[in-house]
């Protein structure tokens, strides 16, 4: 019995809030898989227990998060910064579709995120190894990045260097920490649940594609100075041409 604690008190009686686990076989040895909460009334001797379980939500939760931020967040990095050297250079209304990918995918990583930290903090309680407060940081950046987005300074403007500055190292804190945050979760959600197969399914997507956009960043740079072609931003070639030059 783990984190019991006194609720309330009834007379001189205490209804109290119990965690327990057990493990489900009893011929073998292992972490244990069933956990549930009771609350025991220790005046009447009356159990009630809370059959509901988080680990649905759980393994959504961690799910969506290592979709969002190992794969859909890194991809719209790479979209942005090799799109046009792709020979991605079609546009919609003056704007680079690199760019649009952007914008429009890191936009949709954020409020998906806001949606799910906000069911973590609602249903999931208290957890170790600052899952909490760190998840808090991240999503609070990317809305931040958001913002920053919105009142980008155009390219001529004296304060576009600052701007990128923030942007990049804002962005790059964002997915460091978030890449952290998922092992964080999974470690977390192993301890919890004992799901083997799926914590480690989360592990191999996230280091899969961690390295693949390590890779392909690599690639693409190498290839890009071997030509010689300039690192040029979707959004500058669009700030030239609205401002005419």
């Amino acid at each position: 019995v783990q984190d019991a604690k006194i609720l309330k008190w009834q007379g001189t009686a205490a209804v109290v809030d119990f965690n327990y686990a057990c493990h489900l076989s009893s011929t073998a040895l292992g972490l244990h898989q069933l956990r549930a909460a009771v609350t025991v009334d220790t005046a009447t001797g009356g159990v009630t227990v809370d059959s509901s379980s988080n680990q649905s939500k759980v393994k959504m939760h961690g799910t969506m998060m290592v979709v969002l931020w190992s794969v859909m967040a890194p991809m719209a990095v790479l979209m942005k910064r090799y799109g046009v050297f792709w020979g991605i250079t079609a546009t919609w209304r003056l704007y680079p579709v690199p760019f649009l990918v952007h914008a429009t995918v890191l936009f949709l990583v954020m409020v998906l995120s806001t949606v799910s930290v906000c069911l973590a903090l609602v249903d999931f309680g208290d957890t170790d190894k600052g899952h909490k407060p760190l998840g808090i940081i991240i999503l609070t950046l990317s809305v931040l990045q958001v913002v920053m987005n919105v009142c980008r300074p155009g390219h001529t403007e004296g304060t576009r260097k600052y701007f990128n500055i923030a942007h990049r190292c804002a962005g790059i804190t964002c997915y460091v920490a978030s890449i952290a945050q998922i092992f964080i979760g999974i470690d977390n959600y192993k301890r919890l649940y004992n799901d083997e197969d799926h914590a480690n399914s989360l592990q191999i997507v996230t280091i899969v594609f961690v390295v693949a956009t390590f890779l392909i960043g690599v690639v693409s740079s190498v290839i890009q100075m071997a030509r010689g072609a300039a690192s040029v931003s979707p959004q500058h070639a669009v700030d030239r041409e609205l401002s005419g030059k």
